[in-house]
């Protein structure tokens, strides 16, 4: 600006009699209006020289600077303060937009930018100006209003601040100057879901009028006057910008004299986004400007079709709300759900994972079936001590599907006891023997259970009139059982377990899975992971783990071997490799935290076992010491889904994902209203197909919350699980884990509400108010942290022995604050 001139002007010769004017403009010289101005003034001067007719120009009443002085005065006069007041209150608590991007956030943006160019019929944009005047809105108020539904649909969020521009000649001796007099106003639109299209028309027209209203403040004051810490990596205020250009439309001269507007490529981007659409003979040719920093080329052709898809939809029912539009194309919906859920696979019919284990003891009875500490079974005793103890739960009156909770520590007691549940058709519940009275009293209470499974060890955590099984004790008469099976074996829609998780009332609810579920789960895990009859399973996680059903079942219908590890090796890396050099397995499982755990002992995967890991985010460098020493597994799914819904095999240097749905699954990405997301757009992930659940555990109204009708589903019973987990799909058909909705978090591998636990600590006679939250310590670990204001002394040790008393360790904050 020091050195250079603000216009440059250059004759280029062609050929006799043919000439090109090239003008090179900086913009602080000249607004849009400006240059519509200069060429209309060229042209005249050029038509009135060549016939030799006086400059048709007349003298300007005023001149730039006359307007310069004028604005100059105003900021300093005393009714500036009111206008700014209007945008201090207009913008108060604005929040940061979170709009989903291809690359993470620089610490300094570039701006280097591009551009992507599209239409909008003259039909389309005519019936669009027609429901504007329904509500005495412009044609910029009715795009602007679909270009917010669409950025709603992108982001979730309602309270979405954009940036648009205004052509600043309030007065009419401001028309035919050539200058600079534009200026930007952010304009902070609110929305529901449910909100109907015309409803927000009249919003959008009545915030916009008022903003018009007041936009002599230039932009620059009113972040001044907002005092908002600027950031080199954003736009202050507004990161996304929206303009309708509606200029006078230029006449061709005559006399030789012909007016070329060349398109050329903006090579920069000053905001993250911006849509600029200018009105051309009854059509809009639009242009979207984007941050290569943060965004591809495809996404930002694919949100020039979401919008103009969306228009159309808003032409078909402008009194739709707008949750409802549609934004997605027919290819992507079909690529969706047709493309991207192509998992179809039959499965044996009328067999349950029982039938497939016993088929093994079949063709393999004496192979090795179970280890544990020395102690061993083959096929054929596993089967035969399983069903003894089927027979004797049957003999003492079991129903079939009645929840049998099992509260044994690892054994090889504890795998006898979960097959002999299900084979005698009860649903088993493990409890973990380390769980307070508390919380076991309420399983057995929430079960109904007439039995209970247990040992010498465990039978003390059981009072009332429970029916206790404890096997050691009663191993004498369970063995002068028949070994056979039982005449009648559970079906697939028989109830095979109850597993309980964290509930944000307080109180944990148990989710139900049948044994077709168990069937799909297991027979596609087996191809997924590459088991089979040599295969050689390490177990090291918990039964109160749905997982644990990876480690045991997936290996024993294939003929494999599973090696049991005792709690205290699994949670010590040295001793866990330590087993995993004596064991030489070919796969095992654990949670990232238990492979951080394996890996900080030096373990570098000597075996070339098959890794699998689940239970919470892989992290990068935890996913490139891992994939570096052999085949690693990333899998994702939740209790309600039976273990795991999507898949990956993860590569070093590769973004992490969960990847693909296994067999007979549909996965969705749902926006807050319940449609489709595009691809690269977050939402609610949703799981249907087979593994789906029963819901929970006496909880109707949460299981009809939770478990919805599938609407994409061909089959009408079909349901989803709405997980509450943040995600999206990626280019190629991946799914990427982008947090949670709610406030449930994973530590270790166990899912936790935190609300439970604030539930619990409220119960506390000296808790007034609580707080509890999961904050990383810097290498990836989470811990819980509570906070609490006391009615009296704070005391920390009280509130752990009082929480500990209801709640599992795993639930107990480790750092405490009194506030």
């Amino acid at each position: 600006l020091n050195n250079d001139h603000m216009i440059r002007a250059c004759i280029i010769t062609k050929a006799p009699q043919d000439y090109c004017l090239v003008i090179t403009m900086h913009h602080i010289a000249l607004d849009g209006w400006s240059s519509h101005i200069l060429r209309k003034e060229l042209s005249e001067c050029y038509q009135a020289i060549t016939k030799g007719k006086p400059i048709p120009v007349a003298p300007l009443p005023l001149q730039y600077i006359d307007y310069a002085i004028w604005q100059r005065n105003f900021l300093k006069s005393d009714s500036i303060q009111t206008k700014i007041d209007y945008w201090k209150a207009k913008l108060q608590n604005l929040a940061s937009l979170q709009f989903p991007t291809d690359f993470s956030r620089p610490t300094e943006i570039s701006r280097e930018g591009g551009t992507v160019r599209f239409s909008i019929k003259k039909e389309l944009i005519s019936d669009l100006n027609s429901i504007g005047l329904k509500y005495n809105a412009t044609l910029f108020m009715t795009l602007f209003s679909a270009f917010k539904v669409l950025m709603y649909r992108y982001t979730g969020q309602k309270d979405i601040c954009i940036g648009t521009p205004v052509a600043g000649r309030d007065y009419q001796e401001f028309e035919n100057l050539i200058g600079f007099f534009v200026n930007s106003i952010p304009l902070r639109i609110s929305l529901e879901g449910n909100m109907r299209f015309d409803e927000l028309l009249k919003q959008v027209q009545s915030i916009t009028l008022d903003a018009f209203d007041n936009s002599e403040i230039p932009f620059e004051q009113i972040v001044e006057s907002l005092g908002t810490k600027r950031e080199l990596n954003k736009n202050p205020v507004f990161q996304i910008f929206f303009a309708l250009q509606n200029l006078p439309e230029n006449q061709l001269s005559e006399g030789g004299l012909l007016w070329s507007e060349e398109i050329q490529d903006n090579h920069s981007s000053k905001f993250d986004l911006s849509f600029d659409l200018t009105e051309v003979n009854g059509c809009v040719e639009g242009v979207i400007e984007f941050s290569k920093s943060l965004f591809r080329q495809e996404t930002a052709e694919q949100m020039a079709g979401h919008f103009s898809r969306l228009l159309e939809s808003i032409r078909e029912n402008p009194a739709n709300t707008v949750g409802k539009f549609e934004i997605l194309t027919d290819f992507e919906k079909t690529y969706i759900l047709e493309n991207l859920n192509d998992t179809d696979s039959p499965l044996p019919e009328g067999k349950t994972i029982l039938d497939l284990f016993e088929n093994q003891v079949l063709k393999t009875p004496d192979a090795i079936a179970l280890v544990f500490e020395g102690k061993q079974l083959t096929y054929k005793e596993l089967d035969a001590q399983s069903n003894q103890l089927a027979h004797f739960l049957s003999s003492n009156g079991l129903q079939p599907e009645s929840p049998v909770p099992i509260c044994i520590d690892r054994s090889l007691e504890m795998v006898i006891g979960i097959f002999g549940i299900l084979k005698s058709g009860g649903a088993y519940v493990p409890i973990d023997p380390t769980f307070p009275k508390d919380r076991i009293d309420y399983m057995i209470e929430d079960t109904k259970a007439d039995f209970v499974v247990c040992s010498s060890d465990t039978v003390h955590n059981f009072s009332g009139p429970i029916n206790r099984i404890i096997l050691d004790k009663e191993m004498s008469m369970i063995q002068s059982m028949p070994s056979e099976k039982l005449p009648k074996s559970p079906s697939q829609e028989h109830l095979a377990y109850i597993i309980y998780t964290s509930g944000s009332t307080g109180k944990p609810k148990g989710a139900m899975v049948d044994h077709s579920n168990l069937l799909n789960f297991s027979i596609s895990l087996t191809k997924i992971v590459e088991y089979n009859s040599f295969s050689r399973q390490l177990s090291v996680t918990t039964y109160i783990f749905d997982a644990f059903c990876l480690e045991l079942f997936v290996p024993l219908i294939n003929g494999g071997g599973v090696y049991l590890v005792k709690k205290e090796d699994a949670m010590d890396g040295f001793r866990l490799a330590q087993k995993l050099a004596e064991v030489k397995p070919t796969h095992m499982q654990a949670t990232p935290s238990g492979w951080q755990i394996l890996l900080s002992s030096g373990w570098n995967n000597p075996e070339g076992i098959i890794m699998t890991t689940g239970g919470e985010a892989l992290g990068e460098e935890t996913k490139n010491l891992l994939a570096q020493t052999g085949k690693l597994w990333n899998l994702y799914g939740p209790t309600e889904t039976t273990i795991t819904s999507t898949y990956k095999q993860m590569d070093v240097g590769e973004k992490v994902s969960i990847g693909k749905p296994i067999d007979n699954t549909a996965v969705y990405i749902l926006g807050p209203d319940g449609g489709l997301n595009p691809v690269g757009i977050p939402g609610e992930l949703c799981i249907g197909g087979k593994g789906v659940g029963r819901g929970y555990l006496n909880r109707p109204e949460l299981t009809s919350e939770k478990f919805l009708p599938d609407p994409f589903s061909k089959i009408p019973c079909d349901r989803m699980y709405r997980t509450g987990d943040l995600a999206r799909w990626l280019p190629g058909g991946n799914i990427e884990y982008l947090g949670r909705l709610d406030d449930q978090v994973k530590i270790r591998g166990y899912r936790i509400e935190l609300g439970e636990i604030e539930s619990v600590l409220l119960l506390h006679p000296s808790v007034n108010q609580a707080v509890v939250i999961a904050k990383e310590n810097g290498q990836g670990d989470k811990r819980l942290v509570g906070y609490v204001v006391c009615s009296g002394a704070f005391e920390k040790e009280s509130l752990i022995s009082f929480l500990r008393s209801k709640l599992p360790e795993y639930m107990v904050p480790i750092l405490w604050m009194e506030l």
